[in-house]
């Protein structure tokens, strides 16, 4: 339910993406030029404007522009007198456009706890190009003129920090559903852009799991579904569930501070360099193969390689078959990787320059690490279909089953960036995000060491393990090396480089001692 959540919401982010930069295309060109408006003593941007204009649209968010800046109707006339007609037009499309997801929020309300919010009651704006009909806006307080504001950003902060313990309730953010005080205190709304793509983005998030984060965490608590668990996680693996499920319900945008702007910058621009525009990153992608043999074993692995490449002129017919099959592999390209899967995530209101960047340079690497998914994929959906589920008789449930397992094949073998397959370590904020780059196949590798080790209760599976650790460890700890070139200098020191190489290898599954032995026995993964 998860998996199908995450891939309904990628795809419905991108046609809300391209709506927003379609209303803001005749206008993005100037929401940054700064104006000066004697009435109210002050410069602004005309984004600000713009996005105090959107406050406008309805009673309580109008009360709370004039209480939070004490601004009077007269101001208030100068803001609008001061916006064009072009821009006053893409405000009432921004309106509209948030309206759109009303009735199936309310929806999912009345599903969830059996009422219909009461609607925030559009009023008219009258200005000099016109009357407009106005619209619901979220409300957002700036954390910089706003005390209660501020505190509750240092709160946040506090939590990307150091942590906290509160799982005893999995819940989308629902903001956007909740009945509105008569007034908001005093507090400064925030004048903020990102007011508009984090609260669609939170809406959408809302809408497509909230349903199946509550289904989730019913499970979870089924007493023996958690004593099954238990027995073969362990109890903290048990408690893990909780926070990992947290997570997956808290995966929205919110406004950023600074020192948060600061580290994502930081980690965008060495996540392109490192994994966007190096070659040496894309050429060891097709190692993740061995992976793959290690999940769905080699029978099925040479099976998914020949059915996908056994025919070159007809791979792109079969890539599209594929995709037309999984949701998850439609939208594979966007969140192989967690530190990629952040850098496009969202919306955006225009495109940058670094977008543009951003989005040149990970299609390389996106497009060599379908080249092993793909075959994974389809090997995988074969066995299903032959040895796992092919005892189901219904055709429809056992092809759902089949694309259920070839998904998951994939996730398992080549790890994911989506909130959902992320370790704890991976899911705090910006600041531990930082110290856990170019982890996700790390973590994926860390998995599938922990799942053979589980699967070892015998000697009689001790030359699977044996197999396993040739896969996962011996092979592409020289094999990454050999296809980057930075093999040995010197035949003679073949034997001495290859040890070190297999010796290291494993430390990178753990954060802080992978760190560690880079900086004492050499680099791995860091080069520029």
């Amino acid at each position: 339910a998860l998996a199908d959540a995450e891939a309904e919401q990628i795809a419905r982010l991108k046609p809300a993406s391209e709506e927003l930069r379609r209303i803001f295309d005749p206008i993005k060109k100037n929401l940054g030029k700064k104006v000066t408006l004697p009435a109210l003593n002050d410069s602004f941007t005309r984004g600000e404007l713009f996005v105090a204009f959107l406050n406008m649209g309805n009673d309580g968010n109008l009360l709370r522009l004039k209480e939070g800046y004490g601004w009077n109707d007269a101001q208030l006339e100068a803001i609008k007198n001061e916006l064009t007609k072009e821009e006053m037009d893409a405000a009432q499309a921004v309106w509209d456009f948030i309206d759109t997801f009303r009735e199936e929020s309310f929806a999912v309300e009345k599903r969830m706890n059996g009422r219909t919010p009461e609607r925030v009651v559009p009023v008219p704006v009258a200005t000099r190009n016109g009357v407009y009909r106005g619209g619901y806006f979220p409300i957002s307080y700036d954390a910089d003129l706003s005390e209660t504001a501020f505190m509750r950003e240092q709160k946040d902060l506090d939590q990307t920090l150091f942590g906290g313990r509160n799982y005893g309730a999995a819940q989308t953010k629902q903001g956007h559903l909740k009945e509105r005080a008569a007034g908001g205190g005093g507090q400064a709304i925030a004048l903020d852009l990102s007011v508009i793509t984090n609260h669609v983005y939170n809406v959408i998030h809302d809408i497509t799991h909230r349903e199946a984060v509550v289904n989730v965490a019913k499970i979870i608590k089924d007493p023996e579904v958690k004593s099954l668990m238990e027995t073969y996680l362990g109890i903290e693996g048990y408690r893990e569930m909780w926070p990992w499920l947290q997570s997956v319900a808290r995966d929205v945008q919110e406004p950023m501070n600074q020192l948060h702007r600061w580290a994502r910058w930081a980690r965008k621009g060495t996540t392109i360099m490192q994994m966007g525009l190096k070659i040496t990153t894309m050429i060891q992608q097709p190692l993740g193969i061995l992976q793959t043999v290690d999940v769905i074993g080699k029978d099925y692995t040479m099976r998914g390689l020949a059915y996908m490449y056994g025919q070159p002129s007809k791979f792109p017919e079969k890539a599209r078959l594929v995709m037309e099959k999984s949701k998850f592999m439609e939208n594979r390209v966007q969140a192989f990787d967690r530190d990629v899967r952040d850098a496009m995530k969202g919306l955006t209101l225009k495109d940058s320059v670094m977008q543009e960047v951003e989005r040149f340079a990970y299609k390389g690497i996106g497009m060599a690490q379908m080249g092993v998914d793909l075959p994974t994929w389809w090997g995988a959906y074969e066995k299903a279909l032959q040895v796992e589920y092919k005892d189901v008789q219904d055709v429809d449930a056992r092809e759902k089953k089949a694309i259920a397992y070839a998904d998951s094949a994939v996730r398992t073998s080549q790890g994911s960036g989506s909130t959902l397959d992320l370790s704890r370590i991976q899911r705090g904020g910006e600041f531990q995000r930082l110290l856990t780059m170019f982890y996700s196949y790390f973590n994926t590798l860390y998995n599938l060491t922990y799942r053979r080790a589980k699967q070892t209760t015998s000697y009689k599976d001790v030359p699977q393990l044996a197999a396993s650790a040739m896969l996962l460890w011996f092979l592409p700890a020289v094999l990454s090396d050999l296809v980057s070139g930075r093999g040995p200098d010197d035949d003679d020191e073949w034997l001495p480089w290859a040890a070190q190489k297999i010796g290291l290898y494993p430390l990178q599954m753990l954060v802080g001692v992978r760190d560690v032995a880079n900086a004492a026995f050499g680099e791995f993964g860091y080069q520029l």
